[in-house]
């Protein structure tokens, strides 16, 4: 009864009556009520429930599957927990699930189970940063899709998806071929086969085409079925950045706040958090305070969890909204994460954040020129000042001429206008 009503759109009476069915089945020890009951509350509930509960109906499903005999209940409960547990950045549950479905899947030799076992593996590699692993093990998962899931059209879409999602992580459109082009053009017009167009026809440089196919989305945003569909706000967001969007980013804000999470898209692409989007969001609404504060959430949590891709994205997040707020004081802070972005973007092979890195070094080193008026040589003597070494013991430090050291003071002093050697040491312990 509680999925008829689902079925129906009446979603508060089937919560409520799928929470009861559970408590009646639980209460009963029959194992194929209990998976009915479970399978009606995760069908009715799942975007409601709290992780801790979904990690219990997981738990509930595996329990019981093995005395029914249904192995795909199984499969549905450690899916049901790898989400739960990448919600809440528990990679050592994630694990264990994984081991769970690949020693299912060799079990029972099931094609679906095998196919889940390589999408589940290959989303949670590209998490972390294995990019070989996941790009391999996505690749296999299509091939086994053609092979033994003909019937089913969505398996090469997914393996599509991923190939899509490890584009806009890495700047990479080697692995875009014609085929998924293809797959992609002969799919329905749902939500987020229409965004997923508009984000090809962008990373392919057809600026045209996408600002077209976007500001047909933005319209259709209006439209709360459209804009809460799955997987259409985060997918948004980089056309929202390349288009900037306030208007639109301040909608897909408040979609994405409402579930903030550490790390999802199990079985199709997994990426750091909730936190992270917002912190972009935030730089084109202009709320570069809200940005930053975003950004260091989500750097915080992704070096917890280890997702070294979205630590990089984080990292020049956050120093992009540190440049843009336009204090001196924020500019070392900022080179530091864009020089460290670029370097383990060069280890992970992503291109695109490390051409981007490469800019934003240019781009504090330049907005750190403009701000000093003094050059690196009078900086280096305005310092030797304020640690009050006279100009007889800076030119012996530096090896230079005691008259070229004088001349260097009094240009130091021209341009922080500062009357004589204590206010040089004053203006240059506060970095002017």
């Amino acid at each position: 009864m509680a999925s008829c009503h689902a079925d129906a759109g009446r979603l508060g009476v089937s919560s409520g009556l799928s929470g009861d069915a559970l408590a009646v089945a639980e209460g009963s020890g029959d194992p194929d009520a209990v998976l009915d009951a479970v399978r009606a509350r995760m069908k009715v509930t799942v975007d409601t429930l709290r992780p801790e509960e979904r990690l219990r109906l997981g738990r509930l499903a595996i329990g019981h599957a093995g005395a029914t005999g249904q192995s795909l209940m199984e499969l549905w409960g450690a899916k049901w927990r790898i989400d739960a547990a990448l919600e809440t950045g528990d990679l050592v549950n994630t694990e264990e699930e994984l081991a769970r479905v690949s020693a299912l899947a060799r079990r029972t030799g099931l094609p679906l189970v095998r196919w889940h076992d390589l999408r589940l593996r290959a989303s949670v590699a590209a998490l972390v940063g294995r990019f070989p692993e996941a790009l391999e093990l996505n690749e296999r998962a299509r091939e086994l899709g053609a092979r033994e899931l003909a019937q089913d059209l969505s398996t090469a879409g997914m393996s599509g998806a991923f190939v899509l999602q490890h584009a806009l992580i890495t700047g990479d459109m080697r692995s875009w071929d014609d085929e998924n082009l293809h797959l992609l053009d002969a799919a329905g017009d749902v939500p987020i086969v229409l965004v997923s167009r508009a984000l090809v026809a962008f990373l392919r440089g057809d600026q045209d085409g996408a600002r077209a196919r976007y500001e047909e989305l933005s319209r259709r945003l209006a439209d709360p079925d459209f804009a809460a569909s799955s997987g259409v706000p985060t997918n948004l967001v980089p056309l929202v950045e390349a288009f900037g969007d306030p208007g639109t980013a301040e909608v897909l804000a408040d979609l994405i706040a409402a579930r903030p999470i550490a790390a999802g898209g199990a079985g199709v692409y997994c990426c750091g958090p909730m936190a992270g989007l917002l912190g972009r969001l935030e730089v084109v609404r202009g709320r570069t305070d809200h940005a930053i504060a975003a950004f260091e959430e989500a750097l915080a949590v992704d070096t917890g969890t280890g997702a070294r891709p979205a630590v990089v994205h984080d990292r020049l997040g956050l120093a992009g909204a540190l440049l843009g707020r336009g204090r001196h004081e924020d500019l070392p802070r900022a080179g530091e994460l864009a020089r460290a972005a670029r370097r383990e973007a060069d280890r992970l092979e992503m291109p695109g954040p490390a051409a981007a890195a490469v800019r934003l070094v240019d781009a504090v080193t330049a907005a750190g020129r403009a701000a000093d008026p003094l050059t690196g040589r009078e900086r280096e003597i305005a310092e030797l000042v304020a640690a009050a070494l006279t100009n007889r013991q800076i030119a012996e430090r530096l090896v230079l001429s005691e008259r070229t050291v004088e001349s260097h003071v009094r240009s130091i002093l021209a341009k922080l206008g500062a009357a004589n050697r204590t206010e040089i040491a004053v203006l240059a312990s506060t970095g002017r």
